[in-house]
């Protein structure tokens, strides 16, 4: 009798501390002995990734949840660095067009710092109002018409029209509406402007 009322409560308290120790830490030895896997993400996951990222999973949650909706691959140290480093020189590769373009665009600029004059025939009335509007989607087709170059295969997102000012230095609100001379500011990356005019003229027809 004395042996058990004087283990008894030893036992217990030692149970009790090993069961809240293992809630804490979310399972005890076998959550911190569960090996995850590096998968790269091909899609969307909310909790887990956005596609492209590469992070850890466990291997339940992996061949449960993320392989059957083909939602990620298993990716190696060595893939992984493998694509960083292919990810930098196609990134490098970009700004190198860029910073070429942007040369292009600006070469022996003025003091308005836009040199180069995209000309856009249009028809318009006899005081000069278009028929339909010119604004930031027709001037891109015709740049790249105008100017062919490299980065336009390159960039296929982040290329856009930041601001288009007339002649008053006014920025235009929507398209273009009459002919004359406006100046363009396009963002060619996240570091790299340029700037330019563009010259809307009444077509001869």
């Amino acid at each position: 009798s004395v042996f058990t009322h004087t283990v008894a409560p030893s036992y217990y308290s030692a149970t009790t501390a090993t069961l809240l120790q293992a809630k804490k830490s979310g399972g005890g030895a076998a959550t911190a002995g569960t090996k995850k896997v590096q998968v790269k993400m091909l899609k969307h996951v909310k909790g887990t990734g956005q596609a492209g990222e590469v992070v850890m999973v466990t291997p339940a949650y992996f061949n449960n949840k993320l392989r059957p909706t083909k939602s990620a691959v298993v990716i190696s140290d060595e893939e992984k660095q493998k694509e960083e480093q292919e990810q930098l020189a196609a990134e490098k590769a970009t700004l190198d067009q860029a910073t070429a373009l942007q040369s292009v665009l600006t070469a022996a600029s003025d003091d308005d710092g836009a040199s180069f004059a995209l000309v856009i025939p249009s028809k318009a009335g006899p005081a000069g109002q278009l028929f339909g509007g010119i604004g930031p989607k027709i001037i891109m087709e015709e740049l790249k018409k105008q100017v062919p170059h490299p980065f336009w295969e390159e960039a296929r997102k982040g290329v856009k029209i930041t601001a288009i000012m007339d002649g008053d230095a006014k920025k235009i609100r929507g398209d273009i509406k009459h002919t004359g001379d406006y100046s363009v500011s396009l963002s060619l990356t996240k570091d790299v402007m340029a700037k330019f005019s563009v010259n809307i003229v009444p077509t001869t027809e």
